[in-house]
């Protein structure tokens, strides 16, 4: 276990150092990373511009505290899930030959290698939108339970989207190519995850309730935080536990569907 965990510093410590190499270059791209991040956000404010509350009594600083949790586990996911994300590379050059053959275990190395770092320019973004947001909300609504709410909601999101790129790399020993799930799936979910469900189409209600269960471990639970002035703060502690256990068994199947169509893989 020690031994693993020493494994995954060094590697994630020689990949931070690479990208640390060229300093001016990479305060330029986290500059640039900052303000592409920013922008859905000023989406988000016009929208609530024209509709001061969104169907269900939704705010502007509710939806930017939903916002702002989904955006930090997308961001932590893609941070730690590089090598995931461009699995396809691995498998079309042979790259994933040298994976298998070290004393170490796979994933042990996909999430530390490729560990991208300029997605803390995104995290830090969103930070400041929840920071806000929050203080905003300061009066209306319990800080130090939503403070607990959010990193519950935020490590069981931050598991959805690795298992989502889990899924997309186990698709890339069928494809050998970069396949679209990444786009059509994982970009789209980080990307309207935050709004109320109840506001999207049925289809893409049934695939973010039952296929990526967004809705039970974020929107449900900060709708009864929100709205349900009844509901008590130890119910919504136990479901938020239980979101974290489903979302990390959510990861550990897909980890299995990625073992399982190893066996696909033909080293060429």
């Amino acid at each position: 276990m020690n031994k693993g965990k020493n494994v995954f510093l060094l590697i994630m410590k020689a990949s931070i150092k690479a990208q640390l190499k060229n300093k001016k270059d990479f305060i330029f791209q986290m500059m640039i990373w900052f303000v592409f991040t920013f922008t859905p956000y000023v989406g988000l404010r016009i929208l609530f511009q024209r509709f001061s509350l969104i169907e269900g009594d939704w705010s502007v600083w509710q939806i930017s505290i939903i916002y702002a949790v989904l955006g930090i586990s997308y961001d932590s996911a893609r941070m730690f899930g590089r090598s995931l994300d461009s699995f396809h590379r691995y498998v079309k050059n042979g790259r994933f030959d040298a994976l298998i053959i070290r004393p170490i275990p796979i994933f042990t190395q996909l999430l530390s290698q490729d560990f991208f770092i300029r997605r803390l320019a995104g995290i830090f973004q969103y930070g400041l939108v929840f920071i806000v947001s929050t203080m905003k909300l300061k009066g209306f609504v319990s800080i130090y339970v939503l403070l607990i709410l959010s990193v519950i909601s935020a490590l069981s999101c931050f598991f959805i989207f690795l298992g989502l790129l889990t899924i997309y790399a186990s698709l890339c020993f069928l494809t050998k190519d970069r396949n679209l799930f990444t786009d059509m799936i994982v970009d789209t979910t980080a990307s309207i995850g935050y709004l109320p469900i109840n506001l999207l189409f049925k289809p893409i209600r049934i695939i973010l309730t039952w296929f990526i269960p967004l809705y039970f471990v974020l929107y449900r639970q900060f709708d009864l935080f929100f709205h349900c002035n009844e509901y008590s703060q130890s119910l919504l502690y136990v479901n938020g536990l239980l979101s974290i256990v489903v979302c990390v068994i959510y990861f550990l199947l897909t980890m299995i569907l990625f073992r399982f169509f190893q066996r696909f893989y033909k080293s060429e």
